[in-house]
């Protein structure tokens, strides 16, 4: 019987040591959580964030409607890596997009533009950089026959 009672004993003297231990670890954590909470991580501030830049080149005025479609080139410039998206709209219905990225370079994108009349539209290019911030450029061209 006194061989059950020393081991529930120490049993219970290694769990309550335990959790003075944990009890312990959780108190010092919280402090240093209160103590650095004000810090925001290096990523997170937005003052040394740039927007991307880049430089649209080839746009044209009118580009020609053939049975009903048009392609609708351009070229993209950067000096840093972003991702771009570029449509073709009007009336805020989309008749095409491209997606890509520009790594230091210029890259020639081509939109191929269905379902479309005669008429004015607009070309938009979104950029993305790395800190996901954005800028956008907007082209007004003619589609003619």
């Amino acid at each position: 019987m006194l061989k059950i009672s020393n081991t529930i004993f120490v049993s219970m003297a290694l769990g309550f040591i335990i959790i003075c231990f944990s009890a312990n670890a959780v108190k010092n954590t919280s402090t240093m959580m209160a103590q650095g909470a004000g810090l925001a991580p290096q990523a997170m501030n937005t003052e040394d964030r740039a927007l991307p830049e880049f430089s649209v080149s080839d746009v044209r005025s009118t580009y020609h409607l053939v049975e009903n479609n048009a392609i609708v080139d351009f070229v993209i410039s950067s000096n840093e890596f972003l991702n771009y998206y570029a449509y073709v709209r009007r009336n805020n219905v989309i008749y095409g997009d491209a997606s890509g990225f520009v790594n230091n370079r210029s890259v020639g994108v081509a939109i191929l533009a269905k379902e479309m009349s005669m008429g004015h539209y607009e070309l938009v290019i979104d950029a993305y950089n790395n800190d996901k911030l954005s800028a956008n450029k907007t082209f007004t061209f003619l589609i003619v026959q």
